[in-house]
């Protein structure tokens, strides 16, 4: 018991800690709408009951042995994160250049940027999730210490239901928060300087 508290804790700052989730939830929330925020979130989840399970279940035991999975999943994780970046920085650099960064006196509510729904939201999501090395760094470290306490499947069923839950609870929060009206105009005002010191 005293395992799984210790487990679940840590499971629960590496969520909330910030992250590419957050940058990516971020830029959707400016041009997107709220459901596109909550299909982010729920590809997250996805994402993180596949990792959980590789680890409750043993596979992600066997990339922990082989240097050039865990190499592979490092070098993917870090290009996808450089490209997050690069994007994130042309993008500020871009509209700063065209003046949209406004002040809180000069945007009014009516000049805000109108949300749109975008496609493949969900497939978004759940490729950030494959592809953070925060996540894959997290799951193949607990993969030992998880499977060393011999948990039935049963248990481990319900620690992948459990992590799973929290993870969307904390997105799905994420997201319906900063798709609030003043989060949203504060994001477009505020957004070119956030995508430049994030890239």
């Amino acid at each position: 018991m005293i395992e799984l508290i210790g487990f679940f804790t840590a499971f629960t700052i590496a969520v909330v800690s910030p992250g590419p989730n957050y940058l990516v939830m971020l830029n959707a929330s400016r041009e997107g709408t709220r459901l596109n925020c909550l299909q982010i979130a729920l590809g997250i989840m996805i994402g993180e009951a596949i990792w959980a399970a590789l680890a409750l279940f043993g596979v992600a035991e066997i990339a922990e042995r082989l240097p050039f999975v865990k190499a592979s999943l490092a070098l993917g994780g870090g290009l996808f994160l450089a490209y997050l970046g690069y994007g994130a920085l042309m993008a500020g650099i871009k509209a700063l250049g065209k003046g949209r960064a406004q002040t809180s006196q000069d945007l009014e509510p009516e000049t805000a940027t109108e949300p749109r729904q975008q496609p493949n939201q969900i497939g978004k999501g759940l490729l950030l999730m494959m592809l953070n090395p925060k996540a894959g760094a997290f799951w193949l470290s607990m993969t030992t210490v998880l499977l060393s306490q011999g948990y039935s499947f049963t248990v481990r069923f319900g620690i992948l239901v459990l992590a799973v839950i929290i993870s969307f609870a904390w997105h799905g929060s994420l997201a319906w928060l900063v798709t609030t009206k003043a989060a949203r105009r504060a994001l477009q005002r505020l957004g070119p300087y956030l995508d430049v010191m994030l890239g």
